[in-house]
């Protein structure tokens, strides 16, 4: 491995496993101090760290997706097929995202369960239909968790 590049390979082996076993803070410290070497691995730490942030519901969950969604927009290396797949991920996590804050107010008797039901079945469509999303078994999964919850 090129010694260059290979402390952050450490640690975005460290953050992929850290991630894995559930300990979502450890692995966004390892995430990022990831220096960019590569835009593959990157767009993979990205979409990790974003998929940890949401699991940890960080305040700066919305603010890392904005990020994320303008390095998308930006990057002239990503081809569109590339660039498509991650920002349909993007719109689909946001989705989820606010689905699942709208369920905490139907909870808390704050909303009416039919906005989110209608949300819901936004987001189910978005996913079965047939546009390439990247982590899309994921998403689904995490969907079926939140109504797990409710």
């Amino acid at each position: 491995l090129n010694p260059n590049i290979r402390e952050d390979m450490v640690s975005f082996c460290k953050g992929i496993i850290a991630f894995y076993e559930k300990e979502y803070e450890k692995a966004q410290f390892l995430l990022l101090q990831v220096n960019e070497f590569n835009f593959e691995y990157h767009l993979n730490k990205e979409t990790l760290l974003l998929k940890a942030f949401y699991l940890c519901q960080h305040r700066f969950f919305v603010s890392k997706l904005d990020t994320f969604k303008s390095y998308l927009r930006q990057n002239k290396q990503l081809n569109k097929d590339t660039r498509t797949v991650h920002h349909n991920f993007c719109k689909a996590l946001k989705q989820l995202e606010t689905i699942r804050k709208n369920i905490d107010f139907w909870k808390n008797k704050r909303l009416q369960p039919e906005k989110t039901q209608k949300q819901a079945e936004s987001f189910l469509i978005y996913l079965q239909s047939d546009k390439n999303i990247a982590e899309k078994s994921w998403l689904k999964e995490e969907f079926q968790i939140l109504f797990d919850m409710k």
